[in-house]
This record gives structure tokens, sequence and C-alpha cells, in this order.
């Protein structure tokens, strides 16, 4: 209302008045439907992102989405916290990697000193790589 008391302080004529009129509610809506579509695009990164933290497509989505929100800072720290937990996942499993290759070095170097029988090697083998 306050919109309209300044157009007629204005004097702009009817037309005038009905052209801006409808051109700051034509603004307003296209602003509201952006960012209502960055709401929706940034929830679905967020729950595939969640379903696998190690796709690094759904994490460059996700990063990209969290980008033009803007409610004070909230996706972003949560993309962050959730970054974190994909990097927490990715040293676990590169710890669990390295933890097997010591392992059959180990048996490898046992049983090239003939501690272990070939077939003591290929059964701690099998079951190292279960």
């Amino acid at each position: 209302m306050e919109f309209l008391a300044q157009v007629e302080r204005a004097g702009l004529s009817n037309e005038m008045a009905g052209l801006f009129i409808f051109l700051f509610v034509s603004v307003a809506g296209a602003i509201a439907w952006w960012q209502f579509n960055l709401k929706i695009e940034f929830d679905e990164a967020m729950k595939e992102f969640k379903r696998d933290p190690t796709n690094q497509v759904a994490r460059q989505r996700l990063i990209d989405a969290s980008k033009y929100r803007s409610d004070d800072g909230k996706s972003s720290r949560e993309v962050i916290a959730l970054l974190e937990v994909q990097l927490d996942c990715e040293q676990q499993v590169l710890n669990q990697k390295s933890e097997l290759v010591q392992e059959l070095k180990s048996l490898s170097h046992l049983h090239a000193n003939g501690d272990l029988t070939d077939a003591e090697f290929e059964q701690a083998k099998a079951k190292l790589l279960k």
C-alpha cells in the first residue's frame, strides 16, 4: 500500500502507475520463483549427497547449489559439515586399505622366508581379502 501512496504522490497517470505495479509484481514473482527453485535444487542435492557421500558428482552439485542460498549461512555450514563427514569416510577407507597392504606384505614376507607354506599363505591371504 505504501507503494501506491508513493505513486499517487509522484503524480503518475493511472496507466503509468499500473505499469509500475505490473513490473513490481512481475519482478517480485520472478525472484520468489527463482528462490523456490534454488531451495528445491539444494534439497535434492543434499538428499543425493547424503545417500552416497563418496559420489563426487553429488558433492559438486551440493556445493554449486549451496552457493546461491541466503539463509544466514545455515546451508553453507551444513554443506561443510557433510563434506567433513565425507573426508572422514574417505580417510577411514584409506586407513583400512593401508592396513590391508601392510598385512599382505607381512604375509608375503613370512611366505618368502619359508615361515608359511603355500597353502597357509593362500589361506591367510584369502581370509584378509574377504
